[in-house]
């Protein structure tokens, strides 16, 4: 039996954290919107798939270095917290 597979993307040794990011981008944006998405790191042990996803330890001090999850975690908390911010401008308790 003959299976298929196929791939979106495939990154080379060259590509960026910034330039990955921007690359799943809209599917970080689907999963904010209530929409299910799938970002699936695939490749043979020590290829950068744990880096790709979380980037370095000090991710969060070195933007360069951070993966899909930070980056998407800093939008999400920044959404959270203008939301946050709209709604208590908006409702002020006496």
């Amino acid at each position: 039996m003959k299976k298929t597979f196929t791939v979106d993307r495939i990154f080379d040794s060259d590509t960026t954290q910034e330039d990955i990011y921007e690359e799943v981008r809209d599917s970080v944006d689907n999963i904010f919107d209530g929409y299910n998405s799938t970002i699936f790191a695939y490749g043979q042990t020590g290829a950068g798939k744990s880096f790709t996803m979380l980037g370095k330890e000090d991710a969060w001090e070195e933007k360069n270095s951070m993966g899909i999850i930070p980056r998407a975690g800093k939008i999400f908390y920044f959404f959270f917290f203008l939301y946050a911010y709209l709604l208590s401008s908006l409702f002020q308790i006496k």
